[in-house]
């Protein structure tokens, strides 16, 4: 994203982000990293948190830019490394925005042939991983009165993949997770928790997918997550809760949240 492209509406939204702290997992690499860099070239405080090394570079790159970075290393699914990320960023403040990119792919293969073991890891990963991030994010949003949750969902839980079981269950859990937090948190102050479809981007996920026979075309620039997440995060967005969100749908018109069967895993009842 150019330095001068603004993916929100007004300059005041963009001021909105400045002295905001957030956190972003998978922020090493793909979606994760270039949301990192654009809430960071929008003023906000950015922890980095990945399995490699990776986030200490992108660090280090918004940190060249005058921009507040720091990086976490471990394991998302690890709940003590979560909850130990998380305290360090209530000791400078608090988390105002809490995006839950990091995702790994899992078995591919056929459910009845697929590793016990991979399939238990992928779940770790994507589902359990975005729990333990939003279980040590929420008490800190309650008490401050402020909080935005981003988790990421995708194709895998809009879709019937064969031969990405573990990952399309896993995707369909954390849909159903925001959900039913976001039903628990709604009459707290301005804290929601949404989930969105990024598209297929042209990301080492896709790139995995692909090398294993997956017929996915790049379909969304990378630009379209980043300016659904910087929404969702925005004022703008405090109407929207516990929503499953596609970056190809009109997500600034409110009439579409009015109707609840919209947006979500929900069957629509028929009488």
């Amino acid at each position: 994203m150019a330095e001068t492209d603004s993916p929100l509406a007004s300059a005041s939204e963009e001021s909105w982000f400045v002295g905001r702290q957030a956190v972003v997992t998978g922020g090493g690499r793909g979606i994760g990293k270039a949301i990192a860099l654009e809430l960071a070239r929008l003023g906000a405080a950015v922890s980095l948190v990945s399995r490699s090394e990776s986030a200490v570079q992108v660090a280090a790159e918004i940190s060249s830019k005058g921009g507040t970075a720091s990086a976490h290393i471990g394991s998302v699914a690890d709940e003590a490394f979560a909850r130990n990320v998380l305290e360090s960023v209530e000791r400078t403040g608090g988390i105002d925005i809490l995006v839950n990119a990091a995702a790994a792919l899992g078995p591919i293969g056929r459910f009845a042939e697929c590793s016990m073991k991979e399939f238990a890891e992928v779940l770790a990963t994507n589902l359990l991983g975005t729990c333990n991030f939003m279980r040590w994010a929420l008490p800190q949003m309650e008490r401050r009165g402020f909080g935005r949750i981003i988790n990421f969902a995708g194709g895998g839980a809009a879709y019937a993949y064969p031969n990405f079981t573990g990952y399309g269950v896993s995707k369909v859990g954390v849909v159903r997770l925001t959900e039913t937090v976001a039903a628990e948190i709604a009459p707290s102050l301005n804290v929601t928790v949404n989930v969105i479809a990024p598209g297929a981007i042209a990301t080492d996920l896709l790139k995995q997918v692909r090398q294993h026979g997956g017929e996915v075309r790049t379909t969304t620039s990378i630009e379209e997550p980043v300016r659904l997440v910087l929404f969702l995060a925005s004022p703008g967005a405090r109407h929207i809760n516990g929503r499953f969100i596609h970056v190809r749908d009109s997500y600034e018109d409110q009439d579409l949240f009015l109707n609840k069967d919209m947006l979500t895993l929900r069957r629509v009842e028929r009488r």
